[in-house]
This record gives structure tokens, sequence and C-alpha cells, in this order.
């Protein structure tokens, strides 16, 4: 439906909203692909370091915490600690330590580890 200036609707939206309208497309694109795109960029791909951290909660939100996150494949155990804070020099003679579930995931970065632990009974 064209505009009184001769303008269609689309080219309004680009004009308007430019950057919304390139990634539609290359959403649009990504979705038709047969297979994922590739990033080249080794700054997205997992590492030893851990990244995509995620804290959530399961059950009761008052008593527990749960914790996600992303490792490279060479870390193949896990833990996750949680401690009171206090003023004490060494906190982790109260954390409490949760051995972590450990999942396989590959994507178009490549293989990653991903891990989950849940600590419960919290104050």
């Amino acid at each position: 439906m064209p505009f009184r200036s001769g303008f269609s609707l689309i080219s309004v939206a680009a004009r308007a909203f430019g950057i919304a309208v390139v990634l539609g497309s290359a959403a649009a694109s990504a979705q038709n692909a047969s297979k994922p795109a590739t990033v080249p960029d080794a700054a997205w791909q997992p590492t030893r370091v851990p990244d995509r951290v995620v804290l959530t909660w399961c059950d009761d939100p008052a008593t527990t915490q749960s914790v996600t996150w992303r490792t490279a494949t060479d870390i193949t155990a896990a833990a996750a600690q949680i401690t009171i804070a206090d003023s004490g020099p060494d906190p982790e003679k109260t954390a409490q330590t949760v051995v972590a579930v450990s999942e396989p995931l590959t994507t178009n970065l490549g293989p990653a580890h991903y891990h989950s632990a849940t600590f419960k009974g919290l104050k």
C-alpha cells in the first residue's frame, strides 16, 4: 500500500527503523538455511573460563537458587559454591559446595559443556 509520497510501507519502515529491517532480514534468511550459520569470531566461542552465567531458582525461591554456565568441552567436572557473606577472611570454611550436572551441546559456535547446580536449604 503506497503512501502519498510514493514510498511503500516497507521503505518508510526501513527509513524509520533501518536496523530492525536489517535484523529482520538476517533472521528470516537464517530460518530458511538448512544449517546454522558459522561464527568465525573466537570471542564468542566457549573457553575454560565460565561464561553465560544465569542465576534463577527452582521450587521455593526463598530457599533455593540455581545457577547455569557454559565452558569449553575440556571442562568435564564442575561444581558451584555459595556462602553467607560475613566479615571473616575465609569464606570457604562456611561455603556449601554442589556438584554440577554437565551436559554437552553443539551449536554454530562449536561444542560446549553447559553446567547446572541448585543450592537448597538457603536462609
